[in-house]
Parts: structure tokens; C-alpha cells; sequence
């Protein structure tokens, strides 16, 4: 939505990846969740990948991601958050 921001931080230790994401989002309807999607490339090229990163939980000051894994999510530079697979949030690192 027009009111949506949020920050977004990647770490990268040797083969560990942690990805925290902190959004100000409204709050959605009772029996929906916001997802989150990264992004490498551009849809329709040569390597264009998308990483299921999770679920968004409420969390204080709003809501939260925060992944660790040892994917190699090199290049996923874009951060797409949706709610009922409708794109609310654009972001990248």
C-alpha cells in the first residue's frame, strides 16, 4: 500500500545467511499472511530465480522476518512482500 516501508538487512557469514526484514504494514484480514518472495534478475531472462523466504509475523513497532540459511541466495537482490498473492511491498538490498 501507499503507507508501506520497511527496513531490510543481509548478512552473509561464510555459508550462513541471515535476512531480517522489519515492514510497517496494515494489518491484514484475520485468515491472511504476508509472504515474502526474493528475487534474482528479471522475469523472462536467463537466471531469473524466486526464493520463498516466509511468512511475515506482528511483531512490536510491526511486522518481521528473519531468516537464516545456508541457500546460496547470492544475486537475490529484490525483496517482494504480497498478501493473497497481490504485490503490497517492493523493496531491494
Amino acid at each position: 500500500g501507499e503507507d508501506s516501508s520497511g527496513i531490510a538487512t543481509r548478512k552473509v557469514v561464510g555459508a550462513l545467511a541471515t535476512i531480517t526484514l522489519l515492514l510497517d504494514l496494515s494489518e491484514p484480514e484475520a485468515d491472511q499472511e504476508y509472504q515474502v518472495v526474493l528475487i534474482k534478475g528479471e522475469e523472462g531472462t536467463t537466471g531469473y530465480a524466486q526464493y520463498q523466504a516466509g511468512t511475515l509475523r506482528l511483531a512490536k513497532g510491526g511486522y518481521i522476518l528473519e531468516l537464516e540459511t545456508t541457500d546460496d541466495l547470492n544475486g537475490f537482490d529484490k525483496i517482494v512482500v504480497t498478501l493473497n498473492g497481490e504485490t503490497v511491498l517492493e523493496g531491494s538490498f
